[in-house]
């Protein structure tokens, strides 16, 4: 759980990091000030579409990387389901446009499991 917790931490402080984002006009501002684990999914989606698939893509491969270290189990089903097919990169923004008050985190990982059951906290 752990580190499950600081990978989404890392990819989703990586994906909100860069000054260059902050400064752009088309950005929403007070989404920098919130705590990486905050993120709603409308935040995310509130983003130009650029940099929403930039978050998206960010994060989940973080999620892939933390299921992929340390002897988890789920890593390939993930990176098979997200990178290796259409229907992974557009099932995850459907769910947070239906659910656009929950967490980023929460969603991406409600969406994952459903893909690959055996990935666990």
């Amino acid at each position: 759980m752990r580190l499950l917790s600081t990978a989404l931490f890392c990819g989703l402080l990586v994906a909100l990091s860069g000054d260059a984002l902050a400064a752009s006009s088309n950005t929403p501002r007070d989404i920098w000030s919130k705590p990486p684990l905050e993120l709603l999914n409308r935040d995310i989606l509130a983003l130009p579409k650029a940099e929403q698939q930039a978050f998206i893509h960010g994060a989940v491969g973080q999620f892939i990387l933390s299921f992929s270290t340390g002897g988890r189990t789920g890593g390939r089903c993930l990176s098979d389901w997200y990178l290796d097919t259409e229907h992974g990169r557009t099932h995850l923004p459907t769910w947070m446009a239906r659910y656009p008050e929950r967490e980023f985190a929460v969603t991406l990982h409600a969406v994952a499991k459903q893909y690959c059951p055996q990935i666990t906290k």
